[in-house]
């Protein structure tokens, strides 16, 4: 799927800079990042060096979770971006970038949409930023024509971010997705 393969550029440009309803769900962690998550029991996940992927397993969302150094935070965003908008068509912004925040930890967020090969998507960017750890870049990219299938469940993964040990729970305000 070509939503499959906008993660798999997202994931080799950041390796080149080195719910509504119960689920069942498991705790993923990304250690460098020093955060953790909750994530349904049917996505998947794989870690590689500062690099933390999920997926859906019909490819219908993918998120990628990359801890960077403070100095390497606006080269990074530079080149997720560049890479959306050589994959993608139409991209859009939806508004300005919020700044929030996602259990305590302080957070600047923006959503968009766009098309891969006339699909409709929908993505999302994030910062997530604190004193304890690297800060981590959240790139998310939904099949549009899958979002209603998937909101709850991303919203629920990006709501449960935290610090390991913490147990601050609270819903972000985060800025409108999809349509």
């Amino acid at each position: 799927m070509k939503i499959a393969n906008l993660l798999a550029a997202l994931l080799a440009t950041a390796l080149l800079f080195v719910c509504a309803a119960e689920l069942q769900a498991k705790t993923v962690k990304h250690p460098t990042g020093n955060i953790e998550f909750e994530i349904p029991d049917d996505w998947e996940s794989q870690l590689e060096e500062d690099a933390l992927v999920l997926a859906t397993k019909d490819e219908g969302v993918f998120v990628l979770f990359w801890a960077v150094a403070p100095e390497a935070v606006e080269d990074g965003v530079t080149a997720l971006l560049e890479k959306l908008n050589e994959v993608a068509t139409d991209v859009a912004v939806n508004g300005e970038a919020q700044e929030t925040e996602v259990n305590g930890i302080p957070t600047l967020a923006v959503v968009g949409t766009g098309k891969i090969e006339g699909t409709p998507i929908i993505w999302t960017g994030a910062i997530l930023v604190g004193s304890e750890a690297k800060p981590v870049i959240l790139a998310a990219v939904a099949d549009g024509s899958k979002w209603s299938t998937y909101e709850s469940q991303l919203v629920g993964v990006i709501s449960s971010i935290r610090r390991p040990g913490s147990s601050e729970k609270s819903m972000p305000k985060l800025p409108k997705i999809g349509k």
